[in-house]
């Protein structure tokens, strides 16, 4: 199987019609693309594959959206993604919750889940646990209100002064949240500097109040480190409670806190978590899920 990638500029978000004269490479058999432009690649007798990240009909997800970013989405983004869904051939979703999402907004017969998957780089830690001071809780994304960032400094405010708050800025680059005492921020950092810190941290907690997906708890469990997060959308399919991590009510710090300090204080059950993180991330191997995609390409041509 051969396959050709083509990236396409952010501006063809307000005019995706102008790329309905770009043709698809000789010998196309499957035209894989995003719902957002999907529907301007769909040619005749050439089965298109959608992939759906997030459903941005949820309203659970809509509620955080700023006032422009509503009125794009309603006014442009929402009628290209139903144009796309009709010419789809087939509509993938990366998590069950995301799959529910897109059934309640589209007749389509032929909706599948096919997870994400993360292949790490391998990281050489040793030295870097030689020298830690301090229990060290990672957090990373962007800083924003869906994200719950700002629930940082409360969490913080909650913990002792020997467990720091870690928290890596996501593409976006942006710190919203003041600095205190026990919370410190990089950003900019490559993937192998990623996944070490990954690696070495005690826990990774989530503090989104909506995920598609889950991508950066999946990091995390594939580096043995467990996750505590809010219960809510996709990331009760990633993190299971005592089993690789712990999952508290959405905004519900107070239940966090303890979690973390229940971890802090039991060697032993950080080590059984981190087991359980491993072995919950078998079944996103990148293998098996390009396996998957395979298959349906096959089940189309």
């Amino acid at each position: 199987m051969n396959a050709t990638i083509t990236w396409f500029p952010h501006y063809y978000e307000f005019f995706p019609q102008l790329l309905r004269n770009i043709a698809p490479p000789a010998n196309t058999d499957i035209i894989h693309s995003s719902s957002w432009y999907g529907f301007v690649f769909n040619r005749e007798k050439i089965p298109l594959v959608i992939t759906e990240h997030h459903s941005i009909f949820d309203d659970d997800f809509t509620q955080f959206l700023s006032p422009f970013q509503w009125l794009h989405h309603n006014m442009l983004i929402k009628n290209y993604i139903r144009k796309t869904y009709k010419s789809a051939s087939a509509i993938c979703a990366v998590s069950h919750y995301t799959a529910g999402q897109v059934e309640k907004f589209t007749p389509h017969k032929n909706i599948v889940t096919i997870q994400n998957w993360y292949t790490p780089p391998q990281v050489d830690i040793s030295t870097d646990q030689n020298t830690k001071d301090k229990f060290c809780i990672l957090c990373v994304g962007n800083q924003s209100r869906r994200k719950g960032a700002e629930l940082l400094p409360r969490l913080a405010a909650r913990l002792d002064s020997d467990i720091e708050i870690l928290c890596i800025v996501g593409l976006r680059g942006n710190q919203r949240i003041k600095k205190s005492g026990n919370i410190r921020f990089l950003s900019c950092i490559s993937a192998r500097e990623l996944a070490r810190y990954y690696a070495q941290a005690d826990v990774l907690i989530s503090t989104s109040r909506y995920e598609g997906f889950g991508y950066t708890i999946l990091e995390a469990l594939t580096h043995g480190t467990p996750a505590v997060c809010f219960k809510n959308s996709a990331l009760p399919e990633l993190v299971v409670d005592e089993y690789n991590g712990f999952m508290v009510e959405t905004d519900d710090i107070e239940s966090m806190a303890q979690r973390i300090k229940r971890l802090k204080n039991d060697p032993d059950l950080r080590q059984r978590l981190s087991a359980g993180a491993l072995e919950s991330v078998e079944r996103y191997s990148e293998s098996r899920l390009v396996e998957k995609y395979i298959d349906l390409y096959q089940s189309l041509v």
